[in-house]
């Protein structure tokens, strides 16, 4: 009977042990996972939406509209938060702009607005616009004050073939964009490649300026210098790359970047 007596508390004290030892781990689990939210919030807050834009229409009072695709209220609201951030971001510049630099009037095709956000605020972090019509990016890059461009011939090229992504903003006092540069350029250049697996070359323009941070960005995403243009009376480098090739790299950038961020964070408990 004592047998029968140990066995059945030794039953019982496995039972309960297994049983809190389910419960012990699924806490650990829970304490992990909200140690990793609130260490690295910014993997789940930081969000890249693409919003497709028709030509802007004109009024009588020569002001432009900006047309969505498919429209949508949150996008129109959408399109009014980059406006003013690419109106913030350009007063730091040296640029001299008129109203036309954000109203996208010299879209005279359909376009892509990349907007990288912060999805519990909705605050914009980071925005830019690529198109892929040949005689706009041509006018934009050959049809500046002084142009020299080598070994491109845009007449190769048919409309979708080419991309030139351009207006790039940032908010830049916003503190995630501080905390996170790289990773939301990141962002943003993996959602427009995704956006554009057809395309055979893309073509960006960076301002020249000291110590060249614009143009580093893009070198190390894979883009090579094919000349320079001046725009608005400052000089810009004019650079290209493939698909393939930039894509390859800006992926190993990007986890580059989460790795960096996380290694960071850890140093600071």
């Amino acid at each position: 009977m004592n047998h029968h007596y140990y066995i059945y508390h030794f039953y019982h004290f496995l039972k309960n042990l297994v049983e809190y030892s389910v419960i012990f781990i699924f806490l650990m689990i829970l304490l992990i996972f909200i140690f990793i939210y609130f260490k690295f919030n910014f993997l789940f807050r930081i969000k890249v939406k693409i919003i497709e834009l028709k030509p802007p229409i004109c009024h009588d009072n020569n002001s432009y509209v900006r047309l969505i695709k498919s429209s949508n209220s949150k996008d129109t609201l959408w399109l009014s938060k980059e406006e003013n951030l690419r109106k913030n971001a350009y007063l730091q510049t040296p640029l001299k702009l008129n109203e036309h630099f954000y109203d996208d009037s010299d879209m005279h095709h359909n376009y892509k607005l990349i907007i990288v956000y912060d999805n519990f605020t909705k605050d914009l972090l980071l925005s830019s616009r690529c198109y892929s019509d040949v005689n706009t990016i041509k006018h934009h890059i050959l049809d500046s004050q002084y142009t020299e461009i080598y070994h491109i011939n845009f007449e190769s090229f048919k409309n979708d073939d080419i991309l030139l992504i351009d207006r790039l903003c940032g908010n830049v006092k916003h503190h995630l964009y501080r905390s996170y540069p790289n990773y939301i350029n990141a962002m943003l250049y993996k959602s427009i490649f995704l956006a554009n697996q057809r395309t055979k070359a893309f073509f960006a323009m960076a301002r020249e300026g000291r110590g060249e941070k614009l143009l580093k960005k893009y070198i190390i995403l894979g883009f090579d210098i094919i000349g320079k243009c001046t725009y608005q009376n400052l000089n810009h480098w004019v650079l290209s790359t493939n698909l393939e090739k930039s894509y390859q790299l800006m992926l190993q950038q990007f986890f580059i970047n989460i790795v960096f961020v996380i290694k960071n964070k850890f140093k600071r408990i």
